[in-house]
């Protein structure tokens, strides 16, 4: 193969990526607005929460990820630990579990994923939901499609 080659190549899956990417984005945006429907839904109409899928297929960060996206209120990193476990998650083979999910909140906070906030010396974190603007969910899907094709583009 030659240079040319490898660059088509490249700018195909360059396209297909940031295709994928901005699908990835999309669903994202939908299941959080699903999401925090079926929540408020669920304490409206009196129905039993249903229990929570087990995390133990999941990586620490996407795992704390979950714990944080089920509930709306701030947590510690000791709840955030009691979470993971009542979930199933298995902190057996980390040396210091708690140190670890102090290091994986403050790094989600750093990427913008969690708000947090200091509360008597304790730092607290929680999932940073969606803010979905007056207009319709279209609108709002139709507004970040745009926006993901602008940056795309800036490549």
């Amino acid at each position: 193969m030659n240079q040319a080659s490898y660059k088509s190549m490249l700018s195909t899956f360059q396209s297909e990526l940031s295709r994928f990417e901005q699908e990835r984005a999309n669903l994202d945006l939908k299941i959080d607005f699903l999401r925090a429907i079926v929540r408020g839904l669920e304490g409206l109409s009196g129905e039993e929460i249903k229990k929570l899928e087990p995390l133990n297929d999941f990586g620490l960060t996407d795992a704390c990820r979950e714990v944080l996206k089920s509930d709306f209120n701030f947590m510690g990193a000791m709840e955030v630990r009691d979470a993971l476990v009542e979930r199933g998650f298995v902190l057996d083979h980390y040396k210091n579990p708690l140190a670890s999910i102090h290091i994986t909140l403050r790094r989600l906070a750093e990427s913008g994923e969690l708000e947090s906030k200091s509360e008597q010396g304790k730092t607290l974190y929680r999932w940073k939901p969606h803010r979905f603007p007056r207009s319709s969910f279209g609108e709002a899907l139709r507004r970040r499609r745009i926006e993901a094709e602008r940056k795309s583009s800036i490549r």
